[in-house]
């Protein structure tokens, strides 16, 4: 995957390859236009325009701002791993949450358990509240124990009820952790290898600094 950035004045055009995938935006959609009119002169390519979908991304674009969630990739995992009928958790990792050896406990399927742990690694692309849980179980990848595999159905039961968080770039503002609706919800918040849960919030959550979004994307796919 490669990144190309052209800034002309004020404005900025970006251009993503990804094998003979093509993801290009600009804060001026008159580049977007002439950037797609020299590829489609150039190469045998296809315009499918705005991005919704990619990379197992979902991406809504709204006027205000750009939306980047995982609800149908969560959906996937879940039936995968047999989760889709589970009840929900308030949080990822309960505060007494303390991985040990557990040598007396019962053996589990390690290809199982590791592959569980990849699909929950791929998912923190848009959901940074599952990192640290997520991170935390992975520190065991052998002689693992029923105890250790109890813990990550924990984070996919959190999953299951939280399906539609995902993050918010607003234009021309700070990246925001929303959830599409409005909702008062438990999130949990790392101290140290602890979490603190039960912290009401409306679907925003600062993550980062001040950064401008006012871009537009749209995709290509390679003939």
């Amino acid at each position: 995957m490669t990144l190309f950035k052209k800034t002309i004045g004020d404005n900025v055009l970006l251009v993503q390859v990804y094998v003979d995938d093509i993801i290009f935006g600009s804060s001026n959609e008159s580049l977007c236009r002439e950037f797609e009119e020299v590829m489609k002169e150039r190469f045998e390519m296809s315009m499918m325009g705005e991005m919704c979908f990619f990379l197992g991304l979902q991406v809504v674009q709204k006027p205000d701002g750009i939306l980047i969630h995982q609800e149908k990739y969560i959906q996937e995992i879940l039936v995968k791993y047999k989760m889709d009928d589970s009840s929900s958790e308030l949080s990822p990792l309960t505060a007494q949450t303390c991985l040990t050896p557990d040598e007396s406990g019962k053996s589990i399927d390690a290809h199982h358990y590791r592959s569980m742990i990849g699909s929950l690694m791929y998912l923190t692309a848009s959901r940074p509240d599952i990192a640290f849980a997520v991170g935390y179980c992975s520190r065991y990848q052998s002689n693992l124990k029923e105890s250790h595999e109890k813990d990550v159905k924990r984070i996919f039961r959190y999953l299951k009820g939280t399906p539609c968080l995902g993050l918010w770039y607003p234009k021309g503002g700070a990246l925001i952790f929303m959830h599409i609706l409005k909702v008062t919800m438990a999130v949990a918040n790392s101290i140290g290898n602890r979490f603190l849960v039960d912290v009401s919030i409306w679907g925003v959550f600062s993550l980062v600094a001040e950064q401008e979004t006012d871009h537009r994307f749209f995709i290509y796919w390679g003939g």
